[in-house]
């Protein structure tokens, strides 16, 4: 679970999420880093360490990941000499997929949505041919 941080924090966060997009394209050697998608960072609170949630349009390849482990220092690098700050944060890669469980949910609720009108429905059904008897 994310902690809530300090605006400076959250404004770095912001900033590191930003640059980091732009840099990935560039830094990740793999034809399909367009796919990655850097959802969200939180810094922590000595700056020491950055974790950067992100997310792959499709399923991505065991190669693209392997080509974003390996760009991790070199990311870095570019991150500290683009920013203002005196030490890079170390960068720790999490997968989101916040949205594909929130897609995930989205269909359970609609099924049990659907199967809830179904059954209503036919409770209706029931209770009509029962009152004409």
């Amino acid at each position: 679970m994310k902690e809530p941080s300090k605006p400076g924090q959250r404004k770095l966060a912001e900033d590191i999420k930003r640059r980091l997009s732009l840099i990935m394209r560039e830094e990740v050697q793999h034809d399909a880093a367009w796919q990655i998608t850097v959802t969200d960072v939180e810094v922590a609170r000595d700056l020491s360490r950055a974790k950067v949630w992100v997310d792959f349009l499709g399923e991505p390849p065991e190669a693209l990941i392997e080509a974003m482990e390996a760009a991790r220092n070199s990311l870095r690098a570019r991150l500290g000499r683009t920013m203002n700050i005196r030490k890079s944060p170390q960068i720790v890669f999490v997968h989101d997929d916040s949205l594909k469980r929130g897609a995930h949910l989205s269909a359970l609720i609609e099924k049990a949505v659907d199967q809830d009108r179904r059954r209503r429905g036919d409770d209706e059904d029931g209770e009509e041919s029962d009152g004409g008897r």
